[in-house]
């Protein structure tokens, strides 16, 4: 689940971008390509044997320039680094996002906070990157109650609180609740931050969104991150994914065969599915293919 762990999984800038952000951009690409280079030979050998589409061809052909291996596209080249502010009252480190704060924990160092907030928003963020939650065409509107399935550092939120008219972040770590309390305390009257694991069945410190959302306003917009955990919380959701819930955005890359089967899950809900465009290089679950898909979006089918 996300925390001090998955985040630190999820940081493949491979150097110190902090000192490296004030060299020249070619010294800069050249130091970066380096440090990858073992990691670059070994997924170019990988591709090298097994059957390519022709998208995946040009990510072979592209490799050996890349910067980023999670990611291999020239865009990545390109993405947004963020100022690091402490904010005085507390000594807590933050960015500024769209004109608005995001804290992390204290724990974190200047470096660390620079590094998660320039990969989390500047990389996976990005407007072509696969592991873009909204587009244009799939996005929440003003009256939806969306729920942040694993919020972390809550970027995803942050990014809609404004436009939404309820929202809930699911985060179970303890060390990003004092964070999430701090971001999200403009809109203290319209989040609630839920410190449980999000699953199929019910315990002290797990809940089912079914179960969760009995007694509520049901969701109509979900959006799921949870480090491979997604197929056993959206079983333990068939309820709501049947009766309230119009779009979803869905985390496929965590195991090996989850784009197949979160797919055929949310079909089976009356979902239409489609996929971001693009693959990420992982061996999250250690397991091939090692170039998966990233996320699905899903649209309730207006007849059901």
């Amino acid at each position: 689940m996300p925390g001090a762990a998955s985040l630190s999984s999820r940081l493949r800038f491979s150097v110190k971008m902090a000192y490296m952000r004030m060299a020249p951009r070619r010294i800069r690409l050249f130091r970066l390509r380096r440090h990858i280079k073992e990691d670059i030979e070994e997924a170019v050998q990988y591709l090298s044997r097994i059957e390519l589409d022709g998208e995946m061809r040009s990510i072979l052909e592209y490799l050996p320039s890349a910067i980023l291996l999670q990611y291999p596209y020239p865009w990545t080249e390109t993405a947004t680094g963020y100022k690091v502010h402490i904010d005085r009252s507390d000594r807590s480190p933050y960015v500024m996002l769209d004109g608005k704060r995001c804290y992390f924990p204290k724990d974190m160092s200047m470096n660390d906070v620079f590094l998660a907030a320039a990969f989390l928003n500047g990389v996976e963020q990005h407007p072509e990157s696969p592991h873009l939650y909204l587009t244009p065409e799939f996005d929440v509107t003003g009256d939806d109650i969306v729920v942040d399935c694993g919020a972390a550092e809550g970027n995803f939120g942050l990014g809609i609180i404004e436009r939404v008219k309820k929202l809930y972040l699911f985060e179970p770590e303890e060390r990003w609740q004092e964070p999430l309390r701090k971001t999200f305390a403009p809109w203290a009257d319209k989040v609630e931050i839920v410190q449980k694991y999000i699953s199929d069945t019910e315990s002290n410190d797990s809940v089912t969104l079914d179960g969760f959302f009995k007694d509520k306003e049901e969701p109509t917009f979900l959006k799921m991150d949870l480090e491979g955990h997604e197929r056993n919380a959206l079983k333990g959701a068939e309820d709501i994914l049947s009766s309230s819930v119009r779009k979803a955005a869905v985390c496929t890359y965590h195991l090996a065969d989850d784009h197949e089967v979160l797919s055929e899950i949310m079909k089976a809900c009356g979902f239409r599915v489609s996929t971001s465009n693009g693959y990420m290089y992982t061996k999250f679950d250690g397991k091939e293919p090692y170039l998966r898909r990233v996320l699905i979006r899903c649209v309730k089918d207006p007849q059901r």
